[in-house]
């Protein structure tokens, strides 16, 4: 939607009921995103709901603990050979007198490069 012109409350005349509309807004978006956190995380509708279940209905706390486990493989180890960008180019010109008098040239072109060797070390995480 292009006509939105979005402000500052503090900068825009609103009721006193238009604060407590904010207020919701915001805490809804802010549950969605926590909800949505948790879900990325692994937590399913069924665990939602059992929670949500001890937290409403037993009126009993809810308290989350996770646990979490990392792991680092040595894959491979590998060198590659990078070329420069730039280009490096000798150009030799020789002449040479023939027999009739005339003078032969002959142009002699090496292009030289840099390449470097880079040991890339491949890792499984």
């Amino acid at each position: 939607d292009t006509t939105r012109n979005p402000r500052y409350a503090e900068e825009k005349d609103h009721t006193y009921n238009d604060k407590f509309g904010l207020a919701e807004f915001l805490t809804n978006t802010a549950m969605a995103a926590q909800a949505n956190a948790l879900e990325r995380l692994g937590m399913d509708n069924e665990t939602f709901q059992k929670l949500h279940s001890l937290s409403a209905k037993e009126k009993r706390s809810v308290t989350l603990r996770f646990t979490s486990e990392e792991s680092c493989d040595f894959v491979k180890e590998q060198t590659v050979d990078v070329e420069s960008k730039r280009e490096f180019i000798t150009e030799i010109e020789e002449g040479e007198i023939t027999e009739s008098e005339k003078e032969k040239k002959t142009k002699t072109t090496s292009r030289h490069k840099v390449v470097t060797k880079v040991k890339e070390y491949h890792w499984k995480v």
